[in-house]
């Protein structure tokens, strides 16, 4: 390791730039849903009609744009935000407003006084800027995000991400730094009924850990992670996280959180889960792109939490760590507001896993040794289950096959002991069990995992499994072994009472390389849909019965596929 020199930096920003954000209501998808069925009387549900899901290309929002104009032109309203110093969102977090900027917040700094300028060269903001440190972190920050190549030394926290715990009611929130003096998060609740809203913040000191995150060169990162305890799941919550210095934006986040085994109450399974789906996820214009149309639909449409299915920034380790540090702030609008939760691809396996391992915390269980690689929790009417499949293609976690397969089968006997308070089962993994791409990802290694693990969702009923690590986007038709099990009553946009686990692959959300893969030209008799276009998936499930997906494009800017998968039963088998 060589170790690079230190030197001075005096860093003054004047302005900044934001958009003006806009509010649109979108229909309720559940006055158009019919939870009481029944089997015998059941008559196929009507498509939704298209409704808009980008702020940028809406008509309140937009009214200019045209539904014709291409949406990667120089001109029109998507690339010309991605063209907006975005330091914000990027890592800079400079406050919009003073009130966002705890340096200036009258509640905790009383002795700031408001007709200070905070950029004059006397106020805590500008005398702050003047701190020597190493550069051994390098230059981290980008001055627009679609110029990655563009950097500020960055002394301001930024990645800012959340994250479930294994406990419920917590919520981990971890944010970077590069240098290390006093880091803090002070949060408070809001949005709750009146017996406990809280209008104080609680101030509390962060745990920290050192990561030379370089390869070459001794690259330091302080990593800052704190729990917040105790939080309530009618309230919602603010925050903001410091590096002792300076102050972050704003962010929020809701109190609802995940359990484990059995529900706490009845009433916790019947809220409704609302999620976004994203694999296979990095920079560059295209994967802009997706997090442009992913922050605006998320002003518009509530989402619980997110879920990245491996395969992150290529690679997180890439430029000395930079790649992975571009990425994070590339994304922290998203994950400093929404749970952000993953499971590693195959990109992440260079190092042993180190980037993934010290980046990302995860739910811990006695299987999988606290790195976070595999986890479930239920939420609502669903049990999630986060599976890692590295292990069949990478020797270096060879002797986690056993252990990771029997965690597997234990865990899926477990919530078939209360499917009836929890009758969802849904599996989310990296690597696909069923596509329809002429490589060895849909021959050779999905053989692999099917041979170990098909026959296991099968006798276990699980509903639906998410998969990514082909670059497009799928949907099956319901199989089992090859086989195809269609119902009487399927159509091209409704599963009912399914005989065997849906398949869909969702690997398609973008990144530097600019490719997605093509489908054969002989598709298998079990191919229902399939895309090209870069984006994301929803999924929302709204009750015992009825679970609903939809996927978008972020170059058509609207939904390109949904479908409902509708039972009144509780397994298939």
């Amino acid at each position: 390791m060589v170790s690079s020199a230190s030197f001075h930096y005096t860093i003054a920003i004047l302005t900044l730039i934001f958009l003006p954000q806009g509010q649109s209501q979108l229909n309720n998808l559940q006055n158009d849903i019919s939870p009481n069925s029944k089997y015998n009387s059941f008559q196929p549900l009507q498509a939704f009609p298209e409704y808009p899901n980008h702020l940028l290309t809406h008509p309140t929002i937009s009214p200019n744009y045209t539904s014709n104009q291409d949406p990667f032109s120089t001109t029109s309203p998507s690339f010309l935000s991605a063209n907006i110093n975005s330091s914000i969102s990027s890592g800079f977090n400079l406050p919009i407003n003073e009130h966002y900027h705890l340096l200036t917040h009258p509640t905790i700094s009383p002795n700031y006084t408001s007709n200070q300028d905070p950029f004059s060269t006397t106020s805590p903001s500008f005398l702050s800027a003047n701190i020597n440190s190493s550069i051994s972190s390098g230059f981290n920050l980008p001055i627009n995000e679609h110029l990655p190549n563009s950097y500020f030394w960055s002394i301001y926290p930024e990645q800012i991400r959340l994250s479930y715990t294994e406990k419920p009611n917590e919520m981990r929130v971890t944010w970077v730094t590069y240098t290390n003096i006093i880091p803090r998060i002070a949060y408070r609740s809001t949005l709750c009924p009146e017996s406990s809203q809280s209008t104080n913040w609680t101030i509390s000191k962060a745990s920290t850990f050192e990561f030379d995150e370089g390869t070459l060169f001794k690259r330091i990162q302080y990593i800052h992670t704190i729990v917040i305890q105790d939080i309530k799941k009618t309230c919602s919550y603010e925050y903001l996280v410091s590096n002792g210095i300076f102050w972050s934006e704003m962010y929020t986040f809701r109190g609802k959180t995940p359990y484990q085994n059995r529900p706490l109450s009845y009433e916790d399974t019947l809220i409704p889960v609302k999620m976004i789906i994203i694999g296979d996820w990095g920079g560059g214009i295209v994967g802009m792109y997706t997090k442009d149309m992913l922050e605006a639909d998320l002003r518009v449409q509530e989402a619980d939490w997110a879920l990245h299915l491996g395969d992150f920034a290529y690679d997180l380790n890439d430029r000395e760590g930079q790649q992975g540090d571009d990425w994070l702030n590339m994304i922290q609008p998203i994950s400093a507001n929404l749970p952000y939760m993953t499971i590693p691809g195959n990109h992440e396996i260079d190092y042993n896993y180190t980037h993934y391992i010290n980046r990302f915390k995860m739910p811990v269980n006695d299987a999988n040794e606290g790195k976070g690689f595999f986890y479930s929790y239920n939420m609502g009417p669903v049990h999630f289950v986060m599976i890692n499949l590295e292990q069949y293609f990478e020797v270096v976690m060879e002797d986690c096959i056993e252990t990771h397969k029997n965690w597997l089968i234990e865990d899926l006997k477990v919530a078939n002991s209360y499917r009836k308070e929890v009758p969802w089962i849904v599996v989310f993994a990296h690597h696909t069990f069923y596509c329809s791409v002429d490589k060895s990802e849909c021959k050779k290694q999905a053989k692999v995992v099917k041979d170990e693990f098909e026959e296991v969702f099968y006798n276990n009923s699980v509903d639906l499994i998410v998969q990514a690590h082909v670059h497009n986007y799928e949907r099956d038709k319901v199989i089992y072994k090859e086989q195809v099990l269609e119902g009487e009553f399927d159509t091209f946009n409704k599963y009912f009472n399914p005989r065997a686990p849906v398949y869909v692959v969702n690997g398609n959300a973008g990144n530097y390389h600019e490719h997605n893969d093509p489908f054969r030209t002989d598709l298998p008799d079990f191919y229902l849909f399939g895309s090209q276009d870069y984006g994301y998936g929803r999924l929302n499930v709204f009750n015992f019965t009825h679970l609903y997906y939809e996927q978008y494009s972020s170059a058509k800017h609207t939904q390109i596929d949904y479908f409902w998968l509708i039972k009144d039963r509780i397994k298939y088998n």
